[in-house]
């Protein structure tokens, strides 16, 4: 609801009204339309008139005048709009104007109050009791922070044997920061001292998953690595018994080749492939 203040008709011609023509040098319409933008402001925010909390600046800016702020501050109290009260400066006759408009505020406040002071005691707040407290999941433990700091040579050796490893098979691929380093060697740390398996064992296995061409696009850090860990030690012995099988097939089709007759420069790269005595 739009608030409102009284302007009398017989305010075009009032002596105040011409004195402050005077003083400001400017047109009756002028004066008018400064002094009711000053008015419409006061009732939002000096509801009662007391101006006394806001400086010449803010008061020249709510009445929209350009100049001199003080020159028109203290023109408004020579032409008495403005008086000096017990509380400071403040719009005279104020209350006379306002009065009803501010008694009305004043009365719908109170009656929101009142209401929701009843709606409180009607509907008391649901009373809590502290959850019991927990330690925060996200901070590491004192046991993990002294650990970090003393990370086995071997698990920081293999943090940067899987970072040069990926840096070999994937040349384009952002090299990792030093937090993730480190982590990579709490993850190493982990596999030996938790999962239980030597050093030795998870290099020969780390080693393993980035020269295979499809274990290397997966272990791409040493948390997938522990997680694929016993994946990757199957697929590596099933490897390992594979490996001569094939060596032997090989060496096969070599001695065949051999028999259906070769040239010289053929034999002698199968023999420096395979070795003399197999060829």
């Amino acid at each position: 609801m739009a608030a409102w203040i009284e302007s009398h008709q017989t305010l075009r011609e009032h002596p105040k009204i011409y004195k402050l023509m005077d003083l400001l040098k400017i047109s009756r319409a002028e004066v008018i339309g400064h002094l009711h933008m000053l008015w419409w402001w006061a009732i939002d925010y000096a509801p009662r008139g007391n101006l006394a909390e806001f400086g010449s600046q803010s008061l020249a800016k709510a009445a929209d005048w350009q100049k001199d702020p003080d020159e028109f501050i203290k023109a408004l109290q020579d032409s008495g709009f403005l008086t000096d009260g017990e509380s400071g400066l403040e719009v005279h006759d104020w209350l006379d104007y306002c009065g009803e408009l501010i008694k009305k505020r004043l009365l719908r406040e109170s009656e929101r109050r009142r209401k929701m002071s009843a709606n409180f005691r009607q509907f008391p707040p649901k009373v809590r009791l502290p959850n019991r407290t927990l330690p925060n999941p996200t901070e590491p433990k004192e046991e993990d922070k002294s650990r970090a700091t003393r990370l086995p040579t071997e698990a920081l050796a293999l943090s940067q044997i899987l970072s040069d490893r990926i840096a070999e098979n994937f040349p384009q691929r952002t090299a990792p920061t030093e937090a993730q380093m480190t982590q990579w060697a709490r993850e190493a740390e982990r596999i030996q001292r938790i999962d239980g398996h030597s050093w030795e064992e998870i290099r020969e296995i780390l080693e393993w998953s980035q020269a295979d061409s499809f274990w290397r696009q997966n272990i791409l850090s040493m948390s997938k690595f522990r997680k694929q860990w016993n994946q990757l030690l199957a697929k590596s012995k099933n490897s390992a018994k594979e490996s001569p099988t094939r060596a032997d097939s090989l060496r096969e089709k070599a001695k065949r080749a051999l028999v259906q007759g070769l040239d010289e420069s053929e034999k002698e790269k199968l023999r420096e492939k395979y070795g003399q005595g197999k060829v």
